[in-house]
């Protein structure tokens, strides 16, 4: 059997455990109320001697008018199982209170009772607990303030949304903290928005900065740039976000590389054209490079049947499955002369419409079939005379805005012209053949033949230069800048027939303002003709409204190397212009809410150099901001000081967030003791290149703990 070991206690142990004892301890006589003992926390919480702390009565320690009230809760609860718990507070010798937790129960020593109460001091704690809500209150004002929106959820709940997230979602704030996080996403990237925050909240390393949809609370799909970070929140670990919306911007670029997608397409067939000696392989062509460019179910070119009302496909592509040879279109009154194509034909303009009109009738059962919801037609023309026409089928989610029959128009130009080239090739061909039976010395027939030939030349290199250049207006000037073409949406745009202007100098397009501007320029293509654009110049309508256009163009040049001119294009870019102005005014608002701040805002590149302070940063560092910006962090610490910032941008590069404190030194030699909440910045490719944070000078706060 071990013999268990005998474990001494010093007499004076217990004494010793009390008076060490962190809280400040008070053993009352319950009879009287007087107090019998304390401990050194007693003493140094009253700032008063044990000498004068005993003898007193318990209800002396507090102040003179709460003293009854303090009376009243401590003889209602001191003898409830497991004693009596309140907030009160103490009256130290000096006169000023301590806010303190009392703990304080009935105990019994050797058949005698005792009170024993605890008193834990408050004052750090209700510094810390105000200190927070000032914080929060401020961190609520700069949320409500900002026009990002700014979301913190914890779990799988919605805990706050500021005004910017409100707009922007359309829920309110009882609404959302009703919802998942998740719930705001669109179903295409709700999974993955879910995952990653939930995993943020567990503290994986995820993307803080990414992009996604969101659905609004009437339907609406909008896109959103999102930073996410983690916080605690309520003593528990929270993710917080803030979101742009950049849905215009997405849209634009989507409209854009849709808008490039489709003039290469162009340039590609327009291309390709020459390699074709069959009229039908050129239209084929056209067709698959229409089908590709604007992503439609099925594109086919008819021509006009001589002496005949009838519109014969030529070629097709996409998704055709026999239609173009069941369906029959005419261009006269009759039925199947109603739908798109024989309205373009008669009208000598696009025609859209959808397979649902009942004047498509004759050919919907079909087209359901192959799930073509909405037609587009134009008309082949040359010269005024219409030779056909070029159709364009598409599903449900196709719409042909002005934009793409634009585009749709320069097809139906590279059709026509197709077939113009093969009808001319073929005359020139049977007139060679006319000519060498009858007599090969008639060579006034044979120069009006070679004629023929080189205006088929020079038609086919202006069309390949427009194609080049293909944009909203077309135009041409000769050697002295004198227009003589204006086509395009030219007339659309400006309000005046291209006749109108037509033998006017060009420069008279253009905004006084701009002429001034540009003449140097203008002069310099003149002495030495080159290649030029995009230039940014303004032209007013008929409504003398002013349009920023942006021009380009190429020089032409004679056989024998004389300059003939410019060729070009101009496309109005009115609207990309006012959202390049709008975007600086907002990038200022922002720049000037930044300096507003009473808080420090910082930006570092991943090499410690500071790119931004705000005033507030520049005076906590004790400079002017131009000597700041583009100063290295080095400069204002130790270097035991930048090795800490060092091992934090560590952190920083994995996606981390930051909060510390370390200490400045500024020139004049003062440290001050500051606090960062720093942010890491992420370049679209994921890499690291710098980071964001907020300043805070807490030397004084410092000094009190």
């Amino acid at each position: 059997m071990i013999k268990k070991p005998v474990i001494r206690i010093p007499e004076n142990f217990y004494s010793k455990v009390f008076e060490n004892l962190r809280g400040a301890v008070f053993v009352a006589d319950p009879e009287t109320g007087l107090i019998i003992e304390t401990n050194g926390a007693a003493e140094a919480l009253l700032g008063k001697s044990r000498e004068e702390i005993v003898g007193l009565h318990q209800m002396g320690l507090h102040p003179p008018e709460e003293s009854e009230r303090y009376r009243g809760i401590f003889e209602e609860h001191i003898g409830d199982e497991g004693g009596l718990e309140t907030r009160a507070e103490v009256v130290r010798k000096d006169g000023s209170r301590v806010p303190v937790v009392i703990r304080a129960s009935l105990a019994s020593i050797d058949g005698r009772r005792f009170v024993i109460g605890l008193f834990e001091d408050l004052r750090e704690l209700e510094e810390a607990e105000g200190r927070y809500r000032e914080s929060e209150a401020i961190f609520e004002a700069m949320a409500e303030a900002t026009e990002a929106a700014i979301l913190i959820y914890q779990d799988t709940g919605i805990k706050y949304v500021n005004r910017a997230g409100r707009e922007l979602t359309g829920y309110t704030a009882e609404e959302a903290a009703r919802m998942n996080f998740w719930d705001l996403v669109h179903p295409d990237d709700r999974e993955m928005v879910k995952q990653r925050g939930l995993a943020r909240q567990r503290g994986e390393d995820v993307p803080a900065n990414y992009e996604f949809k969101i659905l609004t609370k009437d339907g609406k799909t909008r896109w959103v740039d999102l930073s996410a970070g983690t916080v605690e929140y309520k003593g528990a670990p929270a993710g917080i976000v803030t979101a742009f919306d950049i849905t215009d911007r997405v849209r634009a670029e989507k409209k854009l590389a849709d808008r490039n997608r489709q003039l290469v397409a162009c340039l590609s067939s327009a291309t390709a054209m020459g390699t074709y000696t069959l009229l039908k392989d050129a239209a084929r062509s056209i067709c698959e490079a229409a089908v590709e460019a604007f992503d439609a179910r099925m594109v086919w070119i008819g021509l006009i049947v001589a002496d005949s009302t009838e519109v014969k496909v030529l070629a097709s592509a996409g998704y055709d499955e026999g239609y173009t040879k069941v369906v029959q279109v005419h261009w006269d009154e009759s039925s199947r002369a109603q739908g798109p194509v024989g309205k373009a034909v008669k009208t000598r303009r696009p025609c859209v419409m959808k397979v649902s009109d009942p004047f498509f009738s004759p050919w919907r059962e079909e087209a359901e079939k192959r799930g073509f919801d909405v037609v587009c037609a134009l008309p082949l023309l040359s010269e005024e005379e219409v030779r056909g026409a070029i159709a364009v089928y598409g599903d449900e989610r196709m719409i042909f805005d002005q934009e793409m029959l634009d585009t749709l128009e320069i097809f139906a130009r590279q059709a026509a012209v197709t077939v113009v080239n093969d009808s001319l090739y073929r005359e020139a061909v049977e007139t060679i053949l006319d000519l060498e039976e009858t007599n090969r010395a008639l060579t006034a027939a044979d120069a009006e033949l070679m004629e023929k030939i080189a205006a088929l030349e020079d038609s086919e290199r202006r069309f390949y230069d427009v194609a080049l250049n293909s944009g909203d207006i077309i135009w041409e000037v000769d050697s002295e800048l004198i227009l003589t073409y204006l086509g395009g949406s030219y007339e659309e745009l400006s309000g005046y027939k291209p006749e109108e202007k037509l033998g006017s100098p060009l420069l008279d397009l253009i905004d006084p303002v701009d002429l001034q501007r540009n003449e140097p320029i203008v002069s310099a293509l003149i002495e030495d003709p080159v290649s030029f654009g995009p230039l940014i110049v303004h032209m007013r309508n008929r409504q003398r409204e002013l349009l920023t256009i942006e021009a380009r163009g190429v020089p032409v040049w004679s056989p024998d190397k004389q300059f003939m001119g410019f060729r070009g294009t101009a496309t109005n870019v009115t609207e990309r212009e006012a959202a390049h102005t709008a975007l600086l005014a907002s990038e200022k608002r922002y720049r000037e809410l930044v300096n507003s701040l009473q808080e420090g805002v910082g930006i570092v590149d991943q090499d410690e150099n500071i790119v931004l302070a705000n005033p507030a940063f520049c005076q906590i560092l004790g400079v002017e901001r131009a000597a700041v910006e583009g100063e290295n962090l080095s400069s204002f610490m130790s270097p035991e000081e930048f090795q800490r910032v060092k091992e934090q941008t560590a952190r920083r590069a994995r996606g981390a967030m930051g909060d510390y404190e370390l200490t400045i030194r500024r020139p004049d030699g003062e440290e001050r003791t500051v606090r960062l909440k720093v942010t890491p910045r992420f370049d679209e490719k994921q890499r690291y290149i710098g980071a964001a944070g907020i300043v805070s000078d807490v030397t004084e706060d410092s000094g009190d703990r």
